[in-house]
């Protein structure tokens, strides 16, 4: 769902609000009789009802997410890609990437620490790949062509953080994990806009960079930048069952579980590897108990 500030002012206010395009962005004390009026309040409660019961809808914040639109002169952000984790221009696709970051551990007797110096020379390989995808990538239409072309968006970001944390003794909801996200985020973010930035000075900036904001000729902070944008946080639910790692920046949400393939009629049992390690190391691992956790069972 597409909305904005002045949705949410609706709700604060108990505000009726009219459903049409082009959008409407006034509010009302009582609604009128073309059957397009909503109670802000109520159709929030629903949404909320909704996104408790099964993760649906999702809402964006269009006005907040423009703010952040480097390239403005081609056009207003309306929509995100189908998960919801890049905010698009109209003809753009994602081009995403994810590091899984439970693999940069140092090992050591007194506590494992967290790789940086190989996160970030990673990072760097990492955008280089992605744009090279968006030369790679063939689109449909002309159109779709010329507008990644135009941008060569890419979104790099993490998955692996909840086995990180658990390499690294760290509990997920801790100020020490905040901390550590704060820094593993600086770092992302530092240095895929210095790689982005250095492989324009070799292959030339994205085409509307000129136009953009991130331009310093336009107050912006680079001279030079391939990529109107460099990151995005996926959800990363299949890739990371591929990779054997938590997905995204969630936290793990069970210690085995039970997954149906469709196609093939048949049940697939995943245990997190940690927990099964340390299962085996404390003595209390059984196949009896994985099945039980798996159909949803609790570990007390």
């Amino acid at each position: 769902i597409g909305a904005d500030s002045t949705f949410m002012t609706a709700v604060q206010k108990n505000k009726w609000i009219h459903l049409s395009w082009p959008l409407d962005r006034n509010l009302y004390d009582e609604p009128k009789d073309d059957g397009r009026y909503v109670r802000a309040k109520e159709l929030f409660e629903e949404i909320i009802r909704g996104a408790w019961t099964n993760g649906e809808p999702g809402m964006v914040w269009l006005d907040r997410i423009n703010e952040d639109n480097s390239t403005p002169e081609l056009g207003q952000i309306n929509a995100t890609n189908p998960c919801g984790e890049q905010p698009l221009l109209s003809g753009e696709s994602c081009n995403l990437g994810s590091i899984n970051v439970g693999n940069f551990i140092i090992e050591h007797p007194k506590g494992n620490t967290f790789d940086f110096k190989r996160f970030e020379e990673t990072i760097g390989v990492c955008i280089r790949f992605l744009d090279n995808v968006v030369d790679a990538n063939r689109h449909p239409t002309e159109y779709t062509q010329k507008m990644n072309e135009s941008t060569r968006k890419v979104g790099l970001g993490i998955m692996g953080w909840a086995n990180l944390l658990v390499r690294l003794n760290i509990p997920y909801d801790s100020e020490e994990a905040l901390s550590l996200a704060s820094s593993i985020g600086d770092t992302l973010k530092t240095y895929a806009d210095i790689a982005s930035s250095k492989i324009a000075q070799h292959k030339g900036s994205f085409p509307a960079f000129a136009d953009s904001p991130l331009n310093k000729n336009n107050g912006g902070e680079w001279e030079t930048m391939r990529n109107a944008w460099r990151l995005s946080i996926a959800p990363t639910g299949t890739i990371s069952m591929i990779a054997s790692t938590s997905n995204g920046i969630e936290p793990i949400f069970a210690l085995a579980w039970k997954k149906q393939n469709i196609l093939e009629g048949k049940s697939l049992y995943y245990v997190n590897s940690y927990f099964e390690q340390m299962a085996q190391d404390e003595g209390f691992y059984s196949e009896d108990l994985m099945e039980h956790l798996a159909m949803g069972g609790s570990i007390q």
